[in-house]
């Protein structure tokens, strides 16, 4: 196995797993086995596993309110303020940091995750294929490995992550999820009315804050609605332009427009689509700037095909929402993207390795510093030849 990044090692887990299955079972004799026999080696070229998931331990100092029994008359030399400092580690990711959504709502504090056998079982009992693949779509395979490292009294959710963002993906979903539900709003803040009946508990609740000219402004003030519409009627329009080039058999040619050259032709072309105010605009190009969070890059470098959606006579009611006119940040799905709370590892992305290196002989199949600088098929012989730059070569059946 070439790379001990979360592919290799779940790579490796598998092999072994199945070689110790085969190991406990005295009646295989099969040949077809007997490469699940053979030892697994990782070979990693860096000093660590783990490849895009790098959590790095760093002691910080942690500031708690100190809260004092007695009465001290000295308390106004007190240069702590009242606080208690202490020590203590923290993981940090430097690497992968987001677990994509949960793949169902946040739990409550008296619900655990049942194992994932256990949802299997119940549903092959019930025989209905349906509502097995739809419970199998909803769980995130993450969520699956740190529920193998929970206590059987403890939930899966609440011992490792930290719900971040509420529900849905936040970079593709402006108005559904960073103008959703977060919090209480902040007090005594200087606030921008839209109107005078507007009820200041309902202005404040976003997941994100957003300021003109110093003053935050509410989800429902005027720009930001007419924002919002102008940003999914754009890529409406870019998915349906992919979609027509598509079905005229131009599947190439959506491969190589960028989506940030797609807008501008759309908006040149479509009066519907032209330039408004600028406080508008500039809320336009935030919504599409921050999409450049989830692809990694600029929308310049995304290719128009990633916006290509179904024909709407194909979707069902439900992927509608009842409405044909949903916007597209509806309808989007990214690999690896779950419905749910998004949110991040309390100990880190590195703690999804621990039930996989639990696997007898995974931690010990791993190289590190091992460089691959050469793959051979050698034909004759049906094996693959593996070279490193340390010299070392492994030899594997192909």
């Amino acid at each position: 196995i070439v790379g001990a990044g979360a592919a290799g090692i779940q790579c490796a887990h598998d092999l072994l797993s199945n070689k110790t299955n085969h190991d406990d079972d005295d009646d295989e004799t099969d040949d077809n086995h007997s490469s699940l026999m053979e030892p697994v080696c990782i070979l990693e070229a860096r000093d660590r596993i783990g490849g895009r998931i790098h959590t790095v331990h760093r002691t910080v100092s942690h500031l708690t309110d100190h809260k004092n029994t007695t009465t001290n008359d000295n308390d106004d030399d007190d240069d702590n303020h009242g606080l208690e400092s202490s020590m203590r580690v923290i993981g940090i990711d430097e690497g992968a940091a987001w677990v994509h959504g949960t793949g169902h709502p946040w739990p409550s504090s008296a619900q655990l995750l049942p194992p994932t056998d256990t949802l299997l079982s119940t549903h092959q009992k019930n025989n209905n294929a349906a509502m097995d693949e739809d419970l199998l779509a909803l769980s995130n395979p993450i969520v699956k490995l740190l529920n193998q490292i929970t206590p059987p009294d403890k939930n899966a959710c609440h011992e490792h992550l930290i719900p971040t963002v509420r529900n849905g993906n936040p970079w593709m979903r402006p108005r559904h999820v960073l103008h959703a539900p977060l919090m209480p709003p902040p007090q005594n803040e200087d606030i921008i009315f839209p109107e005078e009946n507007t009820h200041h508990d309902e202005l404040f609740r976003d997941h994100v804050a957003l300021y003109r000219k110093g003053k935050r402004l509410a989800s429902t003030h005027g720009h930001i609605p007419q924002a919002l519409a102008l940003h999914e009627q754009i890529f409406r329009a870019v998915s349906k332009v992919g979609h027509a080039a598509y079905q005229v058999g131009e599947g190439l040619a959506i491969c190589s427009i960028s989506v940030s050259d797609a807008i501008a032709t759309i908006r040149r072309h479509a009066p519907q689509l032209q330039y408004r105010s600028d406080n508008v605009e500039a809320l336009v190009q935030f919504y599409s700037y921050i999409m450049t969070g989830w692809f990694g890059c600029t929308l310049s470098e995304v290719q128009l095909s990633e916006f290509i959606l179904e024909d709407d006579n194909d979707r069902t009611v439900d992927e509608k929402h009842g409405d044909a006119n949903a916007p597209v940040s509806d309808h989007y799905r990214e690999v690896g993207d779950f419905p749910g709370p998004h949110c991040t590892v309390k100990r880190g992305m590195e703690s999804i390795f621990e039930p996989l290196l639990r696997q007898e002989g995974v931690r010990e199949s791993i190289r590190l510093q091992q460089e691959v600088t050469q793959i051979q098929y050698k034909k004759e012989a049906k094996k693959v030849q593996v070279t490193c730059a340390s010299g070392l070569v492994v030899e594997a059946d192909a």
